[in-house]
């Protein structure tokens, strides 16, 4: 996980927000800065964005069997008529899948629950990573469902439908919390210096490079980045929430193919992309194919890949050093 960031810069003149608050599970921090516009404006603006990220995960978690996302899994029609957030989150998953060849599948909500993740995290639950990696099966690479369930979910977001096999459960996972972030980022308006982190995804507007602190999993000092301009940066990790569950050492990053916790020899995958969500994708993607094509996919954009053996691969690209 992202574990901060450079404190936006201030003048007397300058407005400056800086709100802190939990949602989603995890600590969310909204910061800007602005010369040209007054101090209650930007306070205004960090304030709706922080009402939204609120409203916007009420609406798509699967902890909840009030939010909408759990609502549509319960609905017994194949059409059903979705929200425009709960749409924009089904295509950004969606799109998530087809880019990762279906590595990110989100309807592996119900492989969840039966790995032991039914309820939001709770960190009483944590196990040591050693633990975990002395208990794990052979690694290898991850490989997507023959099932490719995820392909006959449809939305439409013109005509705000959802079409899917009636009763299916889907779990929107990091790449709704990316998306979040990207909105809440796009609420502040026009600003000098700005970002959103949501527990470590990055959505951030910056005129130059910025200083970023990765928590390092085995426990090390922490993991120094550096972006070069506006950007998103995301860390998938299976050292954060992993538990013993039913069947053994696990976590919350499955292999589709066998709808099992994935154990691939990468522990924890940080990638950059242009938004947020699209990090989300290429941090996720690059942990569940395993170090060799994991390392060729943030070579793009940059990323880091940390590897159960403790081993630290650094990849500059484009928006990440």
């Amino acid at each position: 996980m992202i574990a901060g960031t450079a404190h936006p810069s201030a003048r007397a003149a300058t407005a400056t927000v800086d709100h802190r608050f939990r949602a989603m599970g995890c600590d969310v921090r909204i910061a800007a800065t602005s010369a040209d516009r007054p101090q209650v404006e930007l306070d205004d603006a960090a304030r709706r964005a922080e009402q939204f990220v609120h409203a916007a995960a009420a609406r798509l978690t699967r902890f909840d069997p009030a939010s909408e996302l759990r609502q549509l899994g319960a609905r017994p029609h194949r059409t059903i008529s979705v929200s425009p957030m709960l749409g924009h989150a089904l295509h950004v998953a969606l799109e998530a899948a087809r880019a990762s060849g279906g590595l990110l599948d989100p309807t592996l909500a119900a492989p969840l629950v039966s790995a032991g993740y039914a309820d939001d995290w709770d960190h009483e639950r944590r196990v040591d990573l050693s633990t975990l990696l002395a208990l794990a099966p052979p690694r290898q690479p991850a490989s997507p469902s023959p099932r490719a369930a995820w392909a006959d979910v449809t939305v439409d977001r013109a005509a705000g439908t959802v079409e899917r096999a009636a009763g299916l459960q889907l779990d929107l996972g990091a790449t709704a919390k990316g998306l979040i972030a990207d909105l809440a980022l796009r609420m502040l308006g026009a600003v000098d210096t700005g970002f959103v982190d949501a527990g470590g995804d990055l959505a951030m507007a910056t005129p130059g490079g910025q200083e970023l602190h990765a928590a390092d999993p085995f426990g090390r000092p922490d993991l120094t980045l550096r972006t070069t301009g506006p950007c998103g940066v995301a860390t998938s990790s299976i050292a954060g929430r992993c538990w013993l569950g039913p069947a053994g050492p696990a976590h919350h990053l499955l292999d589709p193919s066998t709808g099992q916790p994935a154990f691939t020899g990468v522990v924890q995958a940080t990638a950059a992309g242009p938004t947020t969500a699209e990090a989300e994708r290429l941090a996720g993607q690059a942990l569940l194919s395993g170090p060799e094509v994991g390392a060729t996919l943030l070579t793009r954009f940059g990323g880091l890949l940390v590897l159960d053996d403790s081993t630290t691969i650094r990849l500059p690209g484009a928006l990440l050093q």
